[in-house]
């Protein structure tokens, strides 16, 4: 509603009663009418999949996602993983890899940002957690355990320096291996080890269990089968592009950017 200044009348104003307040991947708040697009490409075609509202306390984009895409593991047996922004979190992730059998890749929040004298926004202080420790086989015979961190999705260890300071080791991914069935997938990923600690592999799990939870551990928001730091990254994740691309070219039929007239009621 809208009141009129001059005589004090109030009319309706026209409105969206769909609009809502959300907030988008990185954290920023948007009020309009959300959708999200599910969609592929061949060599030739975007294809769009599916299309949903995402409407105001319905959890948001990405519980509202995560049913559409079950929905089309069936009918296309061929899809290996999904491509998102930062609204999958890992409650959603952990879900998709169990459930459907997929991939997630997408970037990881930070911890937090810390602001910095004369600058906005500050910068990201990258997200860290113990995911496991491992007992490893040295070359010279002898078994030691190490604390396996992930730091911004990445499997690493955590070295202290002649300071005191704590220095994050990445470990490089070998192989992503998937077993199971439909609804009970499980995920893990092979890494290789610095020759100090032999040189070998080691497993990780990347989907949650019982321990993961008893822990209060969120396995697959911390540790992700394709990191952003991770040399296959870059190479799939720029596929989202493409699905960018589409979302601009619809709203770009619309009258967002448009000088909007509307006619006003006569005041008699």
């Amino acid at each position: 509603m809208r009141v009129d200044k001059l005589t004090g009348e109030i009319f309706p104003v026209r409105h969206d009663p769909d609009a809502d307040l959300h907030f988008e991947g990185s954290g920023e708040e948007a009020y309009g009418t959300k959708y999200l697009l599910i969609s592929t490409r061949s060599q030739e075609d975007r294809i769009i999949l599916d299309i949903r509202h995402v409407r105001g306390g319905s959890g948001g984009e990405a519980s509202v996602a995560v049913g559409p895409l079950a929905g089309l593991a069936p009918l296309a047996p061929g899809v290996q993983g999904v491509i998102w922004d930062m609204a999958l979190r890992g409650m959603h992730i952990d879900r998709i890899m169990k459930e459907l059998g997929w991939l997630t890749v997408t970037r990881v929040h930070a911890a937090q940002r810390r602001a910095r004298k004369g600058q906005r926004g500050g910068h990201r202080v990258e997200k860290e957690r113990l995911i496991e420790v491992k007992e490893v086989t040295l070359r010279d015979g002898r078994s030691v355990k190490i604390s396996i961190y992930a730091r911004a999705g990445a499997a690493g260890i955590a070295e202290m320096d002649d300071s005191g300071n704590r220095n994050f080791v990445p470990l490089r991914r070998v192989r992503t291996q998937r077993f199971g069935q439909p609804g009970r997938f499980r995920f893990y990923n092979q890494y290789q080890l610095p020759t100090k600690y032999g040189g070998g592999d080691v497993t990780l799990r990347l989907h949650g269990d019982i321990g993961d939870r008893e822990k209060r551990l969120n396995r697959a928001e911390n540790l992700r089968a394709i990191p952003p730091r991770d040399p296959d990254f870059d190479r799939i994740y720029q596929r989202r592009n493409d699905a960018e691309s589409i979302n601009r070219r619809i709203e770009d039929t619309l009258s967002r950017s448009r000088p909007q007239r509307w006619a006003s009621p006569s005041r008699g």
